[in-house]
């Protein structure tokens, strides 16, 4: 048997498909509870789930949790996609310049988006702004959102939710495939409604840098690299020559990885150039664009980037931080929604 949670406004203003359900042998259950829709739905559903979890199956319709339930959702839902995909180039003769899409749980965008991926098409989310940018004002995961583990699930989640996130057992979360959606250059998904959100190429580099670095000369010892990286308020570290070229970098994930193995051992052998990442390092300059910078944070999943002066390629001069990309992007889309307000 299939019992089918709903939010008793939900059953009412989706009359045809509880219809359907029905039809097709499932119980609609009504939900008389909190705002009658789908988050006292959800709550009441687990309440259900957790008096019997072995007897009973839980399933979510939307893109969140934990693999296969995203991937399921994207390929049952991406015939949306595919039809709209067919349609244009039936009744329009070609394919859109711009396709929308709203973004709550995800299975709405992902539908239309993931068939997409291949064309030359501005994907365009809208997320929900709420009344503002700031904690607790707004629904806008994407737009506002941090990586983190949720439900043991890699995924991006709103800042709110850090505080009460043992207390929440299902929460607004995006699956590994919104978030590779956001990461590949089609401009993101914002928060702005029909408006123009490839912002990223606007901005540069020398707005978001930081000069607040700690670089290490490559024959320092790890004693000294222990003592003093562990206290730097940096997560990464440029390795520089005798002549301040940088020849390699380390993060702080690099140097627990030795402190891992036998330090007492290993300290009067190991120098910084031993730890450090030498080759295809990653850089960039002051003038590049931050849609380039934020494609080179997902090549090697990094989230930091040193900047390197345009005439003296080897030499370090600020850093570049994916969160400090993430709010000049934010911000930037949230002005010139005002200013166009």
């Amino acid at each position: 048997p299939c019992s089918v949670y709903m939010g008793a406004v939900d059953i009412v203003r989706q009359a045809p498909n509880v219809d359907r359900m029905r039809r097709l042998g499932a119980e609609v259950v009504a939900v008389e509870s909190g705002d009658k829709t789908l988050r006292a739905a959800i709550d009441e559903a687990l309440r259900a789930w957790v008096t019997d979890p072995e007897g009973i199956y839980y399933i979510l319709g939307s893109v969140v949790g934990a693999h296969p339930y995203p991937y399921l959702v994207r390929e049952l839902q991406s015939v949306i996609g595919v039809e709209a995909r067919q349609q244009m180039i039936d009744q329009a003769g070609g394919l859109p310049d711009v396709a929308f899409a709203c973004v709550g749980g995800g299975s709405n965008a992902i539908g239309l988006f993931y068939p997409l991926l291949g064309d030359d098409i501005e994907l365009i989310g809208v997320e929900a702004g709420g009344t503002g940018d700031g904690l607790g004002q707004n629904a806008a995961t994407l737009a506002t959102g941090t990586p983190g583990v949720l439900q043991g699930s890699y995924t991006i989640i709103l800042p709110l939710m850090t505080a009460c996130i043992v207390a929440n057992i299902v929460s607004v979360s995006l699956s590994r495939e919104s978030i590779y959606t956001l990461k590949l250059a089609r401009r993101g998904l914002s928060i702005v409604a029909g408006r123009e959100v490839s912002v990223m190429k606007a901005l540069r580099v020398n707005e978001v840098m930081t000069d607040r670095m700690h670089t290490f000369y490559e024959g320092t010892p790890l004693s000294t690299l222990l003592e003093e990286a562990l206290s730097s308020p940096c997560s990464y570290f440029p390795v520089v020559d005798g002549k301040g070229n940088m020849t390699g970098i380390f993060s702080l994930q690099d140097l627990r990885m030795v402190l891992m193995e036998d330090v007492a051992a290993l300290g009067p052998l190991v120098v910084a150039r031993d730890i450090a990442t030498t080759d295809g390092l990653i850089t960039v300059t002051p003038e590049d664009d931050l849609d380039s910078v934020f494609k080179k944070f997902g090549q090697k999943n990094i989230e930091e980037i040193p900047v390197v002066s345009p005439e003296e390629p080897s030499r370090v001069i600020a850093m570049v931080r994916r969160k400090d990309v993430i709010e000049a992007y934010n911000k930037e889309i949230l002005r010139r929604t005002a200013t166009q307000a």
